[in-house]
């Protein structure tokens, strides 16, 4: 009996800021390609729409700056938008791919 010696290539891909990097106006149509619409998707979109964000450094308030990406964290759906908008990752791979929350693994055999 003879075993084979096979090679395994594997890589492993953290998403770094994996929340933050969800673009807001790709979202929206990503959601309508599984099939979201109606109340929901509008929620969703204004959920994400015109955000903004400010620094606080003892009583001084920075002027408000346009927040463009990322998933509100801290909230139930923060980490279901992420796993919809990086979905459809392993479709544009050659390899066999993993996804599980903000970390992808690649393997060959």
């Amino acid at each position: 009996n003879l075993i084979r010696a096979k090679q395994l290539t594997l890589f492993y891909i953290d998403f770094c800021k994996a929340f933050d990097s969800v673009v807001h106006n790709k979202l929206p149509l990503k959601l309508k390609s599984y099939g979201i619409s109606g109340h929901l998707h509008n929620w969703i979109e204004a959920l994400l729409s015109n955000r903004q964000q400010m620094v606080k450094i003892g009583s001084v308030l920075s002027n408000p700056v346009p927040v463009n990406s990322g998933v509100p964290q801290g909230m139930f759906l923060g980490p279901t938008l992420f796993i919809l908008y990086i979905n459809d990752f392993c479709d544009h791979i050659k390899s066999r791919c993993v996804l599980f929350a903000g970390d992808v693994k690649l393997f060959n055999t």
